[in-house]
């Protein structure tokens, strides 16, 4: 690794919508930043990004090594339908992203991610969009057949009317074809909203990077920038 990329730290870019995150992604590779994900040094069986079937599929295939030491702490770890975590595994989980590297996520306020954030010595982004565009993002999402691997909830979906998916997202239930239960967008935002509380998360407005007919200022453009050379 470069003295370049050593001497960056490392990013958690965190949204409650699959959509949301990839343009502040896109901003911080300007600035030398790579994707955990599709690195040389990612290590196969930990998740790509904090979301449900990442972080199921991950745990089931942990090393005892990495849960050997368990802590009591847990972390809900995506945010449609929170999977609690060990504190433990997921500091080892983030410890595997180098310097100079990123990983995205959909994690609600933990106060036990802030501590491990803390011990790793991780920047944390929260980008947030207003209510209405984050719902059209994730009905989007779910239905997406174009992802290379499909969304847990994508055959409940497929399922329902457009009136009963909306009606889903907005109150949630029980999604018997995932087998789990799905939090409604209310309790998701509030909870996703309330890192706006850690000094320590820096919260980053999806219209107020977007260009300027979008709806974005000059002014809130610079604002949001201007942090990115300190990465």
């Amino acid at each position: 690794m470069s003295d370049s990329k050593s001497s960056q730290k490392r990013v958690l870019i965190n949204s409650p919508a699959s959509g949301c995150p990839h343009l502040l992604a896109k901003a911080i590779e300007i600035w030398g930043y790579e994707d955990y994900a599709t690195s040389d040094n990612y290590v196969a069986g930990t998740p790509k990004s904090f979301n449900y079937k990442q972080t199921k599929n991950a745990l089931e295939q942990i090393q005892t090594s990495a849960s050997s030491q368990k802590s009591n702490e847990k972390i809900g770890l995506g945010g449609l339908s929170p999977y609690s975590v060990d504190s433990s595994i997921v500091k080892y989980w983030l410890d595997r992203v180098a310097n100079g590297q990123y990983i995205l996520g959909h994690i609600p306020r933990s106060p036990a991610l802030t501590k491990v954030l803390a011990e790793l010595d991780y920047i944390h982004f929260l980008v947030m969009s207003f209510p209405q565009s984050l719902v059209v993002s994730m009905l989007s999402f779910i239905l997406d057949e174009k992802r290379v691997v499909k969304h847990f909830l994508q055959d409940d979906f497929k399922l329902m009317s457009p009136k009963e998916r909306l009606s889903f997202i907005l109150d949630g239930g029980y999604a018997s074809q995932a087998g789990v239960e799905v939090q409604s967008f209310g309790e998701i935002y509030r909870s996703m909203l309330a890192w706006n509380q850690e000094p320590s998360c820096f919260l980053v407005s999806l219209e107020d990077l977007i260009s300027q007919p979008g709806g974005a200022t000059l002014e809130k453009q610079k604002a949001h920038y201007f942090c990115f050379p300190l990465l």
